[in-house]
């Protein structure tokens, strides 16, 4: 009886998460160690406490954008990645929501920061060339880290480049969930002609910078898609919460 009453205790107060727990935290550590940051975590496990609210009305659209196009067929792409943080984000999300989705969350980026602006993208895109350069490194090293290797994909390279190339090499792939984040004029129109033939009813592309000043070059990119797309129906939805993504078009 004392044996049985032993293993019932033992069964009681195990943790199946124990093995996973202790791997990530160690692996977790040499991350932080391994971008300069040995106090990283430290914060990152405090996102409420230092957090800024419009950082947190972001992820709150990233993940009722998700939510809203989980039974969409296709995949989720981000057109400008950055640092990686959203995409990761809406990754971490899929994996928790749909652990058994064909689903996949593709990146698209030069990893070289803002290219040469055109004429129609304003004085502000004049003077950014180069700003937001991402660290294809470190990020490749978040996705390792966190176990989503089959789930993310990067696609390195100038845009007008490489959406084309993958459109040929992928004629099977749709898109659920499209997040345009490159700002300028040129790559968000080549970015929404794939669109435009890749995105499923019921998708969704969300703009973070449509509809401002500052950019005008994806606001023209966008109008002149609607026009473009006159046989399709899209629904606007403006972020009620923040001030980026600004607004987003759903295909009915």
């Amino acid at each position: 009886m004392d044996d049985l009453k032993e293993r019932l205790e033992a069964i009681r107060q195990s943790d199946k998460f124990s093995v996973e727990n202790t791997a990530f935290l160690s692996r977790r550590d040499d991350f932080a160690a391994k971008v300069g940051a040995p106090d990283l975590f430290s914060y990152m496990d405090q996102f409420g406490l230092y957090a800024g609210a419009q950082t947190i009305a972001s992820r709150i659209a990233a993940y009722e954008a998700l939510k809203q196009t989980l039974d969409v067929p296709g995949h989720i792409m981000e057109f400008g990645v950055w640092h990686g943080s959203n995409l990761l984000f809406m990754a971490k999300l899929l994996k928790l929501m749909r652990p058994n989705t064909a689903k996949q969350v593709i990146g698209f980026d030069n990893f070289a920061g803002l290219p040469d602006a055109h004429e129609l993208d304003g004085a502000a895109a004049a003077t950014s060339v180069g700003q937001y350069h991402g660290n294809e490194e470190t990020l490749r090293a978040a996705i390792d880290l966190h176990g989503l290797e089959g789930w993310v994909h990067l696609v390195k390279g100038d845009a007008n480049e490489t959406i084309p190339a993958y459109e040929e090499a992928a004629p099977e792939a749709m898109v659920s969930l499209a997040w345009v984040d490159f700002d300028l004029y040129e790559p968000c129109k080549t970015a929404l002609q794939f669109l435009g033939r890749r995105l499923s009813r019921g998708g969704m592309i969300v703009f973070d910078e449509a509809i401002t000043a500052a950019w005008p070059g994806e606001t023209i990119a966008m109008r002149e898609f609607i026009e473009e797309q006159s046989s399709c129906r899209f629904r606007m939805i403006a972020n009620p919460l923040g001030r980026q993504p600004v607004m987003s078009l759903v295909k009915e």
